[in-house]
């Protein structure tokens, strides 16, 4: 199972604005029928052990979509992930930062 991450870091006054976002227009329009994501998760750090002060300065929300294989993963993020990037870039200004990575579930 291939997980793509997309981690959106955002100043903690605009927390609320993005999480909303996310909720309401990105995530229903990123796991829209055909665009064969099988879940997605929203995810929030809590903690970075040893800063007390990260969540008073920035927060972070990754989005978590799982695809049964990484060819999925890739036409899902060129035809659905791409076009989000652009609209969050807009809404949230050039401040606002996303990162992405792609890992893979291994059997334990």
């Amino acid at each position: 199972m291939i997980i793509y991450n997309t981690s959106f870091i955002i100043d903690t006054p605009r927390y609320g604005m993005l999480l909303t976002w996310l909720r309401e227009t990105a995530v229903p329009a990123v796991t829209a029928p055909g665009t064969k994501a099988l879940d997605a998760t929203l995810m929030t750090l809590v903690e970075v052990p040893g800063d007390d002060d990260f969540t008073q300065q920035a927060r972070n929300i990754m989005l978590q979509v799982t695809f049964d294989n990484l060819q999925d993963a890739h036409l899902w993020s060129r035809n659905s992930l791409n076009s989000l990037l652009l609209d969050y870039s807009r809404r949230f200004g050039p401040e606002a930062v996303a990162f992405r990575t792609i890992s893979e579930r291994l059997p334990l």
